[in-house]
């Protein structure tokens, strides 16, 4: 089988494409699609069989080959129809030199080599909003080649603080008063900083169920400790089933102080239930107090008391639970 001629319909298109090297440095274009026409000695178009070897070179004659691979083609009418890259990418060619495709059907010597050119538009990349690279204003000519004059004063081609002081936000719309202190009209002091940290709400509970005798001192019926995460409050809620009974044989009666603090052994002055019962008699009852106190950062320690006021008598305490929220801020006065 001779060839004599190979009439070129879509090269000249994909041959464009092989002059911008960074598409080609990133693999984007890894073939490239070739078609022609085939015939013999005569000018008759082959059919048949026909194995070709692809392969780009460096120069028109001589030189260097860059790429090649062999594909072996069904020919249909002398049309020649081959993608170029699936054996060998064409990803190695970074395009940034001129180069010339050759053809060599097996058993024949090399034809011509043809020239890879590109289709008008394809050449505007060579330049950026039409600049051409390395001009004066250093537009990148690639990833190597840093832009060493860049102006980051300047935005569509406007100053910082020029004298119309219209920076552009869109198309059509032009600021007139930007300010870079605030976004949405907030200064950044408004804004969180990234070391900032929240106060939050918390709970913590302790709760008995055993009988602890109370004294004529201060008892201490549960405790609880929590640590807060910042100053701000505590609601401090104990509750308990006592029973009481007088024991003395005088005519009085006798009393129960209840409450919660944050100083082991001393009961507020205000807020404290005091539950009192006739001589002689029994009492039981379940009772609930509450304060709400000011902590500092860190631990606090909030405890559950309280005591008889009587020698001759008897008093106890069971189901005994002390819960503790903790409250980050006021929502109003707080004595």
């Amino acid at each position: 089988m001779r060839n004599r001629s190979c009439a070129l319909i879509g090269v000249r298109v994909m041959a464009a494409l092989l002059i911008l090297p960074a598409l080609l440095s990133a693999g984007v274009w890894d073939t490239m699609n070739y078609q022609g026409v085939l015939t013999d000695a005569s000018g008759t178009k082959v059919s048949g069989s026909t194995s070709i070897t692809f392969s780009i070179w460096d120069a028109a004659t001589s030189g260097d080959s860059l790429w090649g691979e062999l594909h072996t083609i069904t020919v249909a009418d002398g049309v020649i129809n081959v993608a170029l890259g699936t054996t060998t990418p064409l990803s190695g060619l970074k395009g940034d030199k001129q180069y010339w495709l050759q053809l060599q059907v097996s058993g024949d010597v090399p034809m011509q080599r043809i020239k890879f050119s590109s289709v008008p538009y394809a050449a505007n990349s060579h330049y950026l909003q039409g600049y051409a690279p390395g001009n004066a204003l250093d537009i990148p000519i690639n990833n190597s080649t840093l832009n060493t004059n860049l102006n980051a004063d300047k935005l569509d081609g406007f100053d910082a603080g020029n004298q119309s002081a219209k920076i552009p936000i869109s198309n059509t719309v032009l600021n007139t008063d930007l300010n870079a202190d605030k976004l949405d009209g907030f200064d950044a002091s408004s804004f969180a900083q990234a070391n900032h940290t929240h106060a939050f709400a918390g709970v913590g509970g302790d709760g008995e169920s055993t009988w602890v005798d109370v004294d004529t001192t201060h008892t201490t019926l549960a405790s609880r400790s929590i640590t807060a995460p910042a100053a701000g409050y505590a609601l401090v809620i104990g509750t308990a089933e006592f029973t009481l009974t007088d024991t003395g044989s005088v005519a009085d009666t006798t009393t129960l102080v209840v409450g919660v603090t944050k100083t082991d052994g001393t009961l507020p002055n205000d807020g404290d239930p005091c539950w009192a019962v006739s001589p002689e008699a029994y009492g039981h009852e379940i009772i609930t107090v509450q304060r709400l106190f000011t902590v500092t950062q860190g631990s606090n320690t909030f405890y559950f008391q309280a005591f008889r006021g009587e020698v001759n008598a008897a008093a106890a305490a069971a189901n005994r639970y002390l819960s503790v929220i903790f409250i980050p801020t006021s929502c109003g006065t707080v004595e």
